[in-house]
């Protein structure tokens, strides 16, 4: 299943690769990575790209199959050229990026209420008129 690759697409991309000890990782990363995924604690993944301190420490593709928003794909052979539907991932993505804006403190915390982050709109947060309608108690 597991293809263990520094892809040329990548090499020749001008990336700088390092060891995961220089990355601050343990030196033993891919082997328990490797062991995460023998053990099937990580399944279903098309691809890791590890990225620590501007150089590449990991990369690794794999063969699975797909589908595109329930249409079977068939197994498909992963690698750096290949386009993925990133639906699955933004929310993580957006949730990275947050908390990295929140330990800066360039965005409020999650309970803040939303209007307070912008005052420009503190109309919004008046009173709507009362709606009324046929289905209305008066």
């Amino acid at each position: 299943m597991e293809q263990s690759i520094r892809t040329a697409a990548a090499a020749g991309s001008g990336w700088h690769f390092i060891s995961p000890n220089e990355a601050g990782f343990t030196s033993d990363l891919e082997a328990l990575f490797d062991e995460a995924i023998a053990e099937k604690r990580v399944w279903n993944l098309h691809g890791v790209v590890t990225v620590r301190k501007g150089s590449l420490v990991l990369e690794r593709y794999f063969e699975c199959d797909d589908d595109a928003r329930g249409r079977p794909l068939g197994t498909i052979s992963f690698n750096a050229d290949t386009l993925h539907d990133l639906r699955s991932v933004s929310k993580s993505v957006v949730g990275l990026l947050y908390g990295i804006a929140l330990a800066d403190g360039k965005v409020p915390p999650p309970d803040a209420p939303l209007l307070a982050s912008f005052p420009e709109y503190t109309d919004l947060a008046a009173t709507p008129p009362a709606i009324v309608g046929p289905h209305t108690m008066h």
